[in-house]
């Protein structure tokens, strides 16, 4: 039995079991080995719905489990340079053998006996709108002359850039341009593709200038802001999908991690010896324009930038500074809906000033764990920028199967305990068990072809449980229930017919007037024997 690493609850399945139930085992094809360069691969679903154009996912993942699962030699190391990805539909056809990736080691690997760390990946559209998209990442031992995938960059870093005077990072994405100075430990300047700088960072002019910078983070010491230099930087992974950067300053009680994708910038509060604010200080558009540059916030307000705030944001934390002469919007994101202040108002007509955790000149944020977003949009509309907040603050919800060898699983999951009831007058809930993780799809109709409709959830899982309505009362209705497992492996029960429940007042499924609720066990073996207790034939 295979068994996910992360999973999501699902809803307890009820007791009640229909009668003259019957299953059996579909056939089912193992997703082809699509690499024969590798001696082994492992399963990763993305639980992911209808996306962006590009979007990159996370995963924490242990290459030593994995080679110990798919009967590796003893003592064999995992070799990061032989990873390649490709992506697959159910039945396991491939859909892109070239899929975009990163592997980021963890600080403790070792490649023989912790060979864990993060891996990305690059989900691109089209999705389907509520299906999980399915991926095989090959790999292989040191040694084994596995060879090494090309990925194409979407996050370019340039270390040893000079930018206003400073030694900086350049870290180039489609999105933009930005500029990290490393002993300020702060950006100074971000591009947008029409080569404005959002920011503007000079280190003189006060808000001409040297007052402009992301984060500002530590007043009135001015650590972690453009021109400072009390941090030191480290380049902790350099691309293709993420680049990032951790600065920490000299007596250790500051330090903040930027983690840069191709969409946008999450910066996470790593050390903190104060209360501290996180600032955008800046020229949205490369030129402030406070009668018609705009802000967005997230319950729909549009409003120039001569309107004010000194107030916590309700709900959802995040501001949008738009400039409609360029057609392009900044997101400033706050990942924690607190009930600190926040303040925005502009200075000497020169740049904004916008602060989380800001009241005139106190900062209120504390504790450390905490994260920011940034993000430049090619959009002034406020749906676009929303959906971008929403998916920067989204975690990953991520499937990680077992280690495999080639050929080494061909068998579909296993289908028991399964169980139809009324949902009331105008539906049926169906459940089931599974013996390994798999996702969940009932097809249904009011004859055995169950071609009215179907219904999926995408959620890789043991115990499974779906409610059909919109369905007539007391009417027969056909169901069947169906897995595929993170192989590939499809299984699939018989047709079953129950009946709705009546039209008038519902029945208590405890004490049903026909006595016709018969408890039933039904167990599906591999090879697709069906055994039942009690024997209703």
């Amino acid at each position: 039995m295979r068994t996910a690493l992360s999973a999501i609850a699902v809803l307890a399945m009820s007791c009640t079991l229909v009668t003259g139930v019957r299953t059996t085992s579909a056939s089912a094809d193992e997703a082809p080995w699509g690499s024969p360069e590798h001696r082994f691969r492992l399963p990763v679903v993305v639980a992911s719905g209808e996306v962006a154009p590009e979007a990159v996912v996370v995963a924490t993942v242990d290459f030593t489990a994995a080679l110990h699962e798919a009967g590796a030699e003893p003592g064999a190391a995992f070799d990061p340079a032989t990873l390649a990805v490709q992506e697959v539909s159910g039945p396991g056809e491939v859909v892109d053998p070239s899929v975009a990736f990163q592997f980021d080691p963890a600080s403790d690997f070792s490649a023989a006996t912790a060979a864990t760390g993060e891996l990305l990946l690059l989900i691109t559209a089209p999705g389907t709108p509520s299906g999980a998209r399915r991926f095989l990442v090959y790999f292989d031992t040191l040694g084994s002359g596995a060879p090494t995938a090309a990925v194409t960059s979407r996050v370019l870093v340039d270390d040893g850039h000079v930018d206003e005077g400073q030694e900086s990072v350049r870290i180039a994405t489609p999105s933009g341009e930005w500029y990290y100075q490393k002993a300020g430990g702060a950006l100074s300047s971000l591009v947008d593709a029409g080569g404005n700088d959002w920011i503007g960072y000079h280190p003189t002019g006060g808000a001409a200038g040297s007052y402009r910078g992301i984060p500002n983070l530590v007043y009135p010491q001015g650590h972690l802001h453009p021109g400072a230099t009390s941090a030191t930087t480290s380049i902790d992974h350099a691309g293709p999908l993420r680049a990032t950067l951790t600065s920490t300053t000299a007596d250790g009680l500051w330090s903040i991690r930027w983690d840069f994708y191709p969409t946008h910038s999450t910066a996470t509060v790593l050390a903190a010896g104060a209360p501290y604010w996180f600032l955008y200080e800046g020229t949205p558009g490369g030129l402030l324009e406070p009668a018609t540059d705009v802000f967005m916030l997230p319950d729909g307000t549009v409003q120039p930038l001569t309107k004010k705030i000194l107030a916590d944001l309700p709900g959802e934390e995040w501001v949008a500074f738009g400039d409609p002469a360029v057609g392009r919007s900044l997101l400033v994101l706050n990942h924690v809906q607190d009930d600190e202040p926040e303040l925005l108002r502009t200075q000497s007509q020169q740049m904004t000033v916008f602060g989380f955790g800001r009241s005139v000149v106190t900062p209120s944020l504390t504790g450390t764990g905490r994260s920011f977003t940034v993000a430049l949009i090619d959009s002034l509309d406020h749906g676009d920028v929303g959906q971008l907040a929403e998916r920067a603050q989204a975690g990953s919800d991520v499937t990680i199967g077992t280690g495999e060898a080639e050929g080494s699983d061909v068998s579909p999951p296993l289908i028991t305990d399964l169980a139809i009831e009324p949902g009331g007058p105008d539906a049926l809930q169906i459940a089931w068990l599974t013996d390994e993780t798999a996702n969940a799809t009932v097809r249904w109709g009011p004859t055995a072809d169950v071609d009215a409709g179907a219904l999926s959830d995408p959620t890789m899982a043991t115990e499974h449980q779906l409610t059909v309505a919109g369905l007539a009362c007391e009417t027969a209705f056909y169901l069947q229930a169906e897995s595929t497992d993170l192989f590939g492996n499809v299984a699939s029960s018989e047709a079953v017919v129950a009946t709705t429940g009546p039209c008038g007042p519902p029945v208590d499924p405890e004490d049903p007037v026909d006595g016709s609720a018969v408890p039933v066990d039904v167990v599906v073996s591999g090879d697709g024997v069906v055994e039942r207790s009690p024997d209703l034939a």
